[in-house]
């Protein structure tokens, strides 16, 4: 026991070496070992180096040859680029490049790569040829279609005949339905979904002819024989519709196998390069033979006086290299998982945590790295995970209460308010922990007032607490304000309270979190930025920019959710079409900027009048639909009375003075325990107001569907 403990002192001792000293103790046992072994191998050294010149002259040949390859796999590529785009956009100049570099590549292709290269360039005119074809039938298609469309929407015979215009309306309507099936079936659905789409579309067509066939015989000889000359063109669109659906068959056909033929070309390049790989290898071993024969000469020599540096340096590979290498290994996992490539497995981890423990329990520069490289890393992951969970999130709102998370759960900041700032609009609190600080907070109507607004840069009161004089809590709490900038613009403002620090250590630590939170910040502001943006522009589809109601387009999109909500509650829906009397007189007497003022103050009547959870709709010029959902029976007529009552009473300013004016409403009301469709209600409701129109404005009349006639409410 007495003569080991030595032996674990200087172990031990070792050990406690900075990686400095370990590696200034093997420069000089290598010193010795390399002057030994220099007197050897300048006595070797000329026998070798004619065996040398032989080996770099060959390895220069094959150097060449890989050389010539590589320029042929980036031509390839090049190629493979442009027939892709080939493939989306079919234009003629994108296949003469593909024709030109093809030929340069024919010129100095390996021989056995010319046969693939030759079947591909003529599977690509293949291509070609039916991508033209696909795309002229396609034009075609569409021509015929509008063509159809606007002889149908168009029609003069019909105009004075109610049921004649009804079934052109009708088939019009019903027309319109094929169109986004052709695009999304015919041309960009899936080749396998060909068959049903053209399906549907006879359908639709068969049930326009239908209806065709129905009316005809209801109406005078030139109106039936005009409506019945659309059979045949209907019949006519339809075999233009097959024949472009199979075009795309032999198109899609095509593309798959240029692409086999391509690959099968990469796949013979990479076989010639492998090839002249084996050729590498091959001399690389002839060179390694001949270096061994030299070494084994030499090994002799230097046996005895290398084992003992041998030994050393085995002993300095298990203490030095092996932790690098795990450390390395260890950063090669962690890109792995930040990448999102791949996730470790249960036997990964455990490796993973042995190499870590391995590492962190070190005490020389090593582990010092490693430990630092732990800490980074582990920061680094935690914020990948948050920017993915935040691109996956719905709302801005979404996204700041994760933040706020981060803020309060992780880094344990006590409080903070996020402030919006929007165009030409007040800086207004929106979100803030705890909730109930947003109310205590200011809207600040003028934005420059923030100090941080109005210079885009961090402020805060750890320097200077007066820095911000319009602050609230200057007096009891330190504060710390970030501006969320995009585009060189400030979006917001995050602001953080913190209690006083009154030690430049406790400063230091509040600086050290808020400079983490930054980080978090700066992941979120690109999609805090695409989500407001996106916010802006379903505010802008959707939304009537005169009168601030919603638009047509809304309308469209919401009707199904409508019709489906009503029928899912059995709740009546109350429909309302508003008309404006004499309106244009006034643009004609006043101008369109008059007439722009009274329908925002009719927008402002309308909402008055109805619950929020109703819908108003500006549904074209002067005309508004106002659907009131879960009503009670008849209650539609309360509501427009209500209406008409207060556009009799307003008081319109224009020009040249006061004025007042009337309306007109149509009313139906749709039943969710009824079968009928709500587009046929909004119908029943114009008709409606149709006859209020004749039976001298300013009244509502209801729709009776019974006889369809009106009945003053």
């Amino acid at each position: 026991m007495s003569q080991q403990m030595p032996t674990h002192s200087k172990t031990s001792h070792f050990r406690q070496l900075s990686l400095r000293g370990k590696f200034k103790l093997i420069m000089w046992l290598s010193i010795w070992a390399v002057i030994l072994a220099a007197a050897i191998g300048l006595w070797k050294y000329s026998q070798f180096s004619q065996s040398k010149k032989l080996i770099e002259q060959t390895s220069e040949t094959i150097l060449a040859e890989q050389e010539h390859i590589f320029s042929d796999t980036l031509l390839v590529g090049e190629i493979q680029s442009d027939l892709i785009l080939f493939m989306q956009t079919a234009h003629p100049e994108t296949m003469e490049k593909i024709r030109k570099r093809s030929g340069e590549l024919l010129d100095h292709l390996p021989d056995p790569a010319k046969p693939h290269l030759n079947k591909f360039l003529v599977k690509a005119d293949t291509l070609a040829i039916r991508m033209a074809s696909f795309r002229l039938n396609n034009y075609k298609t569409l021509r015929a279609g509008d063509t159809l469309l606007e002889a149908l929407e168009q029609s003069s015979l019909c105009r004075k005949n109610e049921d004649c215009q009804q079934g052109v309306r009708r088939a019009s309507q019903t027309f319109r339905q094929i169109r986004p099936l052709y695009m999304h079936g015919i041309i960009n659905g899936p080749p396998q979904e060909l068959k049903e789409t053209k399906q549907k579309i006879s359908l639709v067509l068969h049930a326009v002819k239908k209806d065709i066939q129905v009316l005809a015989p209801k109406l005078d000889p030139e109106q039936s024989a005009y409506l019945l000359n659309f059979i045949d063109l209907f019949y006519e669109l339809d075999e233009a519709i097959a024949t472009v659906g199979a075009i795309r068959v032999r198109v899609v056909s095509s593309e798959e196998e240029v692409m086999n033929l391509f690959n099968s070309l990469k796949m013979q390049l990479a076989e010639v390069s492998i090839t002249n790989n084996k050729q590498v290898m091959t001399l690389a071993d002839q060179g390694l033979k001949l270096a061994t024969n030299y070494v084994f000469l030499m090994f002799a020599a230097l046996a005895l006086v290398t084992f003992f540096c041998i030994m050393v340096f085995t002993f300095m590979a298990n203490s030095i290299l092996s932790p690098l290498d795990s450390l390395v290994d260890l950063l090669k996992k962690f890109t792995t998982l930040l990448r999102g490539i791949r996730s470790l497995s249960n036997s990964e981890k455990l490796q993973y945590q042995k190499i870590h423990e391995q590492i962190t329990h070190r005490h020389d520069e090593i582990g010092d790295v490693g430990r630092a490289t732990q800490a980074l890393l582990n920061h680094i992951h935690g914020i990948s995970e948050f920017r993915q969970k935040i691109e996956n999130d719905n709302t801005c709102h979404d996204v700041y209460v994760r933040l706020g998370k981060i803020f309060t759960q992780e880094l344990g900041l006590p409080s903070f308010i996020i402030y919006e700032i929007a165009d030409n609009e007040p800086m207004t609190p929106i979100y803030s922990y705890p909730p109930e600080l947003k109310e205590e907070m200011p809207v600040f109507s003028i934005t420059d007032t923030c100090r941080a607004k109005r210079t885009t840069a961090t402020v805060h009161s750890f320097d200077d607490p007066d820095i911000c004089p319009i602050c609230p809590v200057k007096d009891v709490l330190d504060y710390f304000c970030i501006p969320l900038l995009a585009g060189g613009q400030t979006i917001g403002i995050i602001q953080f309270f913190l209690p006083i620090s009154t030690t430049v250590a406790k400063k230091n630590s509040y600086q050290k979190l808020l400079n983490e939170a930054q980080n978090y910040i700066e992941e979120a502001l690109p999609i805090i930025q695409a989500k407001r943006y996106a916010r802006k522009l379903e505010a802008i589809a959707t939304q009537d920019q005169l009168t601030g109601l919603y638009n047509r387009h809304y309308l469209d999109m919401s009707l199904p959710q409508l019709e489906a909500a009503s029928k899912r509650r059995n709740s009546t829906l109350g429909v309302l079409i508003c008309d404006m009397d004499h309106f244009k007189a006034i643009n004609d007497t006043y101008g369109h900027a008059a007439g722009d003022l009274v329908l925002v103050e009719l927008a402002d009547i309308f909402r008055a009048s109805v619950r929020s959870s109703d819908l108003i709709i500006r549904y074209g010029g002067e005309e508004f639909l106002i659907l009131l959902q879960d009503i009670r029976e008849d209650e539609e007529v309360v509501v427009a009375e209500k209406i008409r009552q207060g556009v009799a009473n307003h008081t319109f300013e224009l020009p040249e003075g006061a004025q007042t004016q009337t309306i007109s409403i149509g009313v139906a009301e749709f039943a969710g325990g009824r079968s009928e469709r709500i587009a046929k209600v909004l119908r029943y409701a114009d008709i409606a107001l149709y006859k209020a129109k004749e039976e001298g404005r300013n009244c509502v009349v209801k729709f009776t569907p019974e006889n369809g006639d009106g009945a003053n409410a």
